[in-house]
């Protein structure tokens, strides 16, 4: 009962803090952006969610195209007559950041201790990798000389794959590859554990680091003692071994559906990225299946091993392949035999 009472107050909490920021989100951009109250609800609705779905067939790169606009007539052409852009992007950035954040951290914080947020390794790891990416896909978008649209764009396209919300305000196949590149990195990096995101999480990835880390410098010093430490705790070698075995079957997953794609006709860097979006539970890939394109063009077969893919990232790919392990199945089936006999 105490354990019972104690989910079903943390439950209570994480709805409390989504609910409060749902409604700040949702005011922000109807009030402040000017978007319209019916886009506002909806965008608010797969924000904080992680889903990335837009009533705009372009996704929010199409409530800025002026010749967009321009299609709409009467009372919605005026509801956008006060939309500004760069403010409804820079909302989209900042919500999700946090819809990409560990609920149970931003609780924490909004609880009167904020200094929490940057003393947490992943959450600090989480923000790095997006704020390195966002800048260098500005300087590689305006050659060295950064500007606020570059910036936006960058920081904008680089928290909706980090947090797998899937957003997109620009067309970034037109991007260079060195840009494009960036991408691909922070689609695997993903959000933190406890988060709407979904992906290989980033703490996993921060102690894969770690421990490799550790293994190149007991191979230099083989007779040291070095412990690997989150928290400023030792991580146990069972539990390192188990997040690189996770780890380790996100990369044959991405790798064994890329190549499947292929295989079934896509070209190179969609295969592959389509494997990375929908693992990775993202949304858009690049070239085929990029953020103006969709998926409607691939194969059915192509698209039953990319719906394969989604429910598996999306269980954690353990739950999955531990289902499809022949040993299981005997278990379910014997204490089906025993309930009956005891019965």
């Amino acid at each position: 009962e105490a354990i019972s009472a104690r989910v079903q107050d943390s439950a209570r909490r994480l709805w409390i803090l989504y609910c409060i920021l749902s409604l700040v989100q949702l005011a922000l951009l109807w009030v402040w952006s000017g978007m319209p109250f019916y886009e506002s609800i909806c965008h608010t609705l797969t924000t904080m969610a992680a889903g990335g779905f837009s009533p705009h067939g372009m996704s929010i790169s199409g409530y800025a195209d002026p010749t967009t606009l321009a299609t709409y007539a009467g009372s919605a052409a005026e509801a956008f007559s006060r939309y500004n852009p760069a403010r409804a992007e820079w909302v989209f950035v900042v919500f999700m950041m946090l819809a990409g954040t560990s609920f149970p951290l931003l609780w924490v914080i909004f609880s009167r201790r904020p200094r929490q947020l940057f003393r947490d390794d992943e959450f600090r790891f989480y923000f790095l990798s997006f704020a390195t990416i966002a800048v260098a896909c500005a300087w590689i978008l305006t050659d060295g000389q950064i500007d606020t649209e570059a910036l936006r764009m960058g920081a904008f396209q680089s928290a909706s794959l980090i947090s797998s919300t899937g957003y997109a305000s620009v067309d970034y196949n037109l991007w260079p590859a060195s840009a494009k590149a960036l991408l691909i990195v922070v689609m695997f990096v993903g959000g933190c554990a406890g988060s709407a995101a979904g992906g290989a999480k980033a703490i996993r990835n921060l102690l894969v680091f770690r421990f490799m880390h550790r293994e190149l410098k007991r191979a230099a010093t083989p007779d040291a003692v070095i412990s690997l430490r989150y928290k400023g705790r030792s991580v146990p070698d069972p539990i390192i071994r188990s997040l690189v075995n996770v780890v380790g079957l996100y990369l044959l997953t991405y790798a064994f559906i890329g190549v499947v794609l292929v295989l079934l006709g896509s070209d190179l860097i969609t295969g592959f990225t389509a494997s990375l979006a929908c693992v990775g539970n993202i949304g858009p890939g690049f070239e085929a299946v990029g953020p103006m394109a969709n998926f409607a063009e691939l194969s059915p077969l192509a698209k039953i091993v990319l719906t394969f893919g989604m429910w598996a990232g999306r269980l954690e790919m353990v739950t999955v392949l531990a289902l499809l392990q022949p040993i299981i199945w005997k278990r379910l089936r014997w204490r089906g035999i025993e309930s009956r006999i005891n019965s």
